[in-house]
């Protein structure tokens, strides 16, 4: 009788509060996805160490993520920029006694598991051209989040990445029997979909309000004290400015809060109506593949690299990106979500970090962008089947974003929105 592991796994982490131990299954499975995330950590600092980078450099990530770097890459070498890694710290497991992390979560989208590995990420990462340092960083003990995907049922078996159809291994490295998709034995490995800071969903919807008081409270005691001192706030005048300048902060601190709030409510609401329709809607997963999009956007050379991603025409903005050569999301708001007799609709807000090359350093800049997304209304699954790999609907043939996800085969186009959420509008604030 099969083991359900995904259950299995679940019901461990569930307990791992009340007894501190983790069976022996779930301890080789935590295992073995530590050793995903480093060797995707090794292949990314080889990556951009290596003059001439393989076009398939990344055994570990799945296609939409391999892209991000493969553009990142292009773009820094015409610009004349190497990236190094000074050092970057791999992931303990099994970890010491005093360490919190990593911590290893479970989920089922519907076509594939998804491991979540949240760790502290220790890097240096330093920008040169000409042998002169452009930028670093360092982000020393921040939470970093690995999303880690398989194509494999609930209960542990194989399934087409392409259909979903149920088989064993064998019998998928010649081609699903039912769609005819064919594949590679490299494609049913674990692979990472995306990586991201916790600063990528920790913006100002997110803010402590506790926080949002210091920095005016500072500022208001330094201000008294400056009056004070030049003898602008006199004995009996005091009281009046007080409450003047407390009545004041009180009014900025309320309205910060207020606005902080209002984006992760909304955001919520938004969430909800869209689990109506596809109940295994991940928020956190939805937002780091976007971010795998909108960066391959801003590295993108011309828009034919891009053209499965988008249903507007890019070029302007992508002429206007050309010497963006690092890019982050910064904060969102899911906006609105609705359906039609073809689509499904989601409107979301994004604030991005830029990091242009500005010749003898580099600048930082924010870039707020309101889109329209559409995909498929029959689309039901989070992480669509980005697991493994894009497949011609003509004849079954695997699909590259590197040709523009055309078949070299027959000839037809990749239509993502059969698999994922693609641009319809594009604007910037």
């Amino acid at each position: 009788m099969k083991i359900n592991w995904a259950d299995e796994i679940k019901k461990d982490l569930k307990d791992v509060g009340k007894n501190l131990t983790l069976s022996q299954e779930c301890q080789h499975y935590n295992g073995a996805m530590t050793g995903v995330v480093n060797r995707y950590k090794s292949e990314v600092a080889a990556w951009y160490d290596d003059n001439n980078p393989k076009e398939n450099g990344f055994s570990t990530t799945t296609q939409n993520l391999w892209y991000e770097h493969f553009l990142n890459k292009k773009r820094l070498s015409a610009r004349k920029i190497g990236v190094h890694y000074e050092y970057m710290h791999p992931t303990q497991f099994p970890k010491q006694d005093n360490q919190r992390l990593p911590f290893f979560s479970y989920a089922h989208d519907g076509k594939n598991m998804i491991c979540t590995v949240k760790d502290s990420v220790f890097y240096k990462k330093v920008w040169y051209r000409n042998r002169k340092i452009l930028w670093t960083e360092e982000p020393s003990g921040k939470e970093g989040y690995y999303y880690i995907m398989q194509s494999r049922s609930v209960n542990g078996g194989y399934i087409c990445p392409n259909c979903a159809n149920p088989g064993t291994l064998e019998s998928m490295i010649d081609g699903c029997d039912y769609c005819g998709t064919k594949f590679h034995l490299e494609d049913f490995k674990e692979k990472i979909s995306c990586f991201y800071l916790s600063r990528s969903l920790t913006g100002s919807r997110n803010r402590n309000p506790a926080k949002l008081a210091v920095i005016p409270v500072v500022w208001a005691i330094l201000g008294l004290y400056i009056l004070n001192m030049l003898g602008y706030i006199g004995v009996n005048t005091t009281p009046a400015w007080i409450v003047l300048i407390v009545g004041f902060l009180l009014i900025i601190i309320t309205m910060e809060i207020l606005n902080s709030t209002r984006g992760a409510s909304h955001s919520t609401i938004t969430k909800n109506k869209i689990r109506t329709v596809d109940p295994h809607f991940s928020e956190e997963y939805f937002v780091s593949n976007l971010t795998n999009k909108l960066l391959s956007i801003h590295y993108a050379e011309n828009a034919d690299e891009i053209r499965p991603f988008a249903m507007c025409d890019l070029s302007r903005h992508i002429k206007s990106y050309q010497d963006v050569i690092e890019c982050s999301l910064t904060n969102y708001l899911l906006k609105d979500f609705f359906t039609d007799e073809n689509w499904q609709h989601l409107k979301v807000v994004v604030e991005l970090r830029l990091r242009r090359d500005a010749g003898g350093t580099l600048r930082d800049e924010k870039e707020n962008l309101t889109l329209h997304l559409i995909k498929n209304v029959n689309l039901k699954t989070a992480a669509v089947s980005d697991a493994v790999a894009y497949a011609c609907r003509g004849c079954g043939a695997s699909l590259s974003l590197l040709n523009g996800g055309k078949c070299q085969y027959c000839g037809n186009e990749l239509k993502l929105y059969n698999y994922d959420w693609v641009v319809k509008e594009y604007r910037v604030k």
